[in-house]
Parts: C-alpha cells; sequence; structure tokens
C-alpha cells in the first residue's frame, strides 16, 4: 500500500538568475540553499529552510567517476515512515518535488520486479532533452582512451530520476521524480554511481532479506528557485545495521555547463 502524505506548503523563494553554471562551480553559500519545509494545515510562517542543512550538501563531490559520496551514516529525519509505505512529500510552490521516504521490505521489492511503468510527467527544469556524449578524461591528457581508464557514453542528457526507484516500489508522480543528468541516474551505466548506488545495494539486500525492511529517504537539494537539483541526499539503512549510508548524489555532467534555473544545457 502506498499513500501520500497531505502536507501544505508555504515558501517565499527570491527569483535570482544564475545563468549557465560549469558544473564543476556550484555554489556553496549556504544561505543560498533551499531546502524542502513543509508543516501540515497551518498558517504560520514556513521554518527557516537553512536551519537543518549543511553547506556541504550542496557542494559537488569533485566525483566524475562515481558522482556522489558517503559522507556518514543514514540519518531517520522521517520518524513517521512507515513500514511498507513510501510518503511522498508535496510539491513546492515552483511544483518541485521535495522528497519520499519509508521503510521499504521485501514484499515490496519482490512486488516490483520486472515493473517498467511508462512516465507520463516530466519534472521541473525538463527541457531541451537530446542525445548527447559524455567524456571524462580522467589525465587530462586531452584524449578520450578507454585504455586510460577514460570515460565516454552516448545517451540522452536529462534522465527522469526517481527519488525511491520503481524497482523498490516508488511511484512515477511528480512527487518522486526530478530533472537529472545520465550520470545523477546511473552513473557510467553500471550502477556504481548516482542514485543507482544505494538503489543497487538495497535490492541486493532486500533479496537476500526476508524479515528485514530499509529505512529509505530521498531529498533533492536546490538553489533558491532554480528548477533542477544540484544534489540529492539519500539515507538508507537496514534494520539490522549492515546497510547504514548517508549519500550525496551530483547532478552534473564532467563535460558540459547547465543551466539549473531552466534546465538548458550545452557542451563544454
Amino acid at each position: 500500500m502506498r499513500s501520500i502524505t497531505k502536507i501544505i506548503v508555504s515558501s517565499i523563494i527570491p527569483v535570482i538568475s544564475l545563468g549557465f553554471v560549469s558544473c564543476s562551480e556550484i555554489p556553496t553559500d549556504i544561505n543560498n540553499y533551499v531546502g524542502s519545509v513543509s508543516e501540515s494545515n497551518s498558517n504560520s510562517p514556513t521554518p527557516n529552510a537553512n536551519e537543518n542543512v549543511n553547506a556541504a550538501d550542496t557542494e559537488f563531490s569533485g566525483d566524475y567517476l562515481t558522482f556522489k559520496r558517503v559522507v556518514g551514516q543514514a540519518v531517520i529525519e522521517h520518524k513517521d515512515a512507515v513500514k511498507g509505505q513510501i510518503t511522498y512529500l508535496p510539491l513546492d510552490d515552483l511544483d518541485r518535488a521535495t522528497g519520499a521516504y519509508g521503510y521499504i521490505t521485501h514484499d515490496m521489492y519482490e512486488n516490483a520486479k520486472g515493473s517498467n511503468p511508462t512516465i507520463t510527467v516530466d519534472p521541473t527544469g525538463w527541457n531541451s532533452n537530446k542525445k548527447t556524449i559524455f567524456t571524462y578524461d580522467v589525465n587530462n591528457d586531452g584524449k578520450i582512451n578507454k585504455k586510460d581508464g577514460d570515460k565516454s557514453y552516448k545517451g540522452w542528457f536529462w534522465n527522469r530520476s526517481h527519488l525511491v526507484a520503481d524497482s523498490l516500489g516508488g511511484d512515477v508522480s511528480a512527487n518522486n521524480l526530478i530533472t537529472g543528468t545520465r550520470m545523477q541516474n546511473v552513473g557510467w551505466n553500471n550502477n556504481k554511481g548516482g542514485m543507482a548506488y544505494t538503489e543497487s545495494k538495497t535490492r541486493k539486500f532486500l533479496e537476500n532479506n526476508d524479515n528485514c525492511d530499509v529505512y529509505y529517504s530521498a531529498k533533492p537539494n536546490y538553489l533558491n528557485n532554480e528548477l533542477v537539483a544540484r544534489t540529492v541526499t539519500v539515507d538508507v539503512k537496514s534494520c539490522d545495521d549492515t546497510l547504514n549510508e548517508r549519500v550525496i548524489v551530483d547532478n552534473n555532467s564532467p563535460s558540459h555547463t547547465i543551466d539549473y534555473m531552466t534546465g538548458d544545457w550545452k557542451e563544454k
């Protein structure tokens, strides 16, 4: 069973145009960060979105091989998480997804096997999508040579990236989708990077554990009123602590420049 928690979000967000930003020059000023804060049925002002956010959460890890960094043990922020159920936080005033969480069970994993639901909605910032060539010159010698460990991949620039993967029981609603680069979604197509890092580890754990659920939470991190998230914070913790990580996933590309305000991009 799945449910969407009905929460009213009220926030005032300044309009600031940053234009194209190189993926290696992501601003880190915590005062410019807008997280996902919500409150239920209240007319009082929305709490400061920066209160429980570390400045490091908005920084690029610098890892163009995995597009993520493990920053410590999982933090259980949502005490109301329910076993066998995923809760989706409401869209904010800019219609951006703000988070999803729950305790994922073995049955949820089994029921999701083989599912490939069609996505009929576009997340905010879904713009200018076409196929491109992603490259990363590991040795910085000006040449792309896979024998040297360099990376090259041709594919769609943007993916409709799930906060909670459909393979873990996640929905294909706007509340569960962000605009993410191919690398943010799956790394270099090897399931060792991006969101696929925690998703793969969770699937493997649930495959081998019938009676131990996994707390899973994903929160996109935006700057100001940008439509595309800079990073996603993922917390994953199994009941036996075999899995216990907080991971920051980067939303960028080593060979492209992204306008996070609009979703436009161009090759460097």
